[in-house]
């Protein structure tokens, strides 16, 4: 993996590490929203199909906006 040239020796973030962590955590998302869906369907519940993806976005944004919020160096601390 190579590190990004403007975290270089500082404490640093790896992007492929951060990207790895929001995929994750996106397909977390969508394979919690595809077991309550599933198991809801014996009591009734049909939830939006289009909630899968509202919730895999809003958790890509959510982790992005923390590693930055982490992240120390000018670059990320102006956006």
């Amino acid at each position: 993996m190579a590190r990004d040239e403007r975290h270089a020796g500082e404490e640093g973030v790896l992007r492929s590490d951060i990207a790895d962590v929001i995929d994750r955590a996106a397909a977390m998302a969508v394979y919690a929203f595809a077991s309550v869906n599933q198991a809801g369907q014996s009591e009734g519940l049909r939830l939006p199909p289009q909630l899968a993806e509202h919730l895999a976005e809003a958790t890509y944004v959510d982790v992005l906006r923390y590693s930055l919020e982490e992240c120390t160096c000018p670059c990320h601390q102006e956006h």
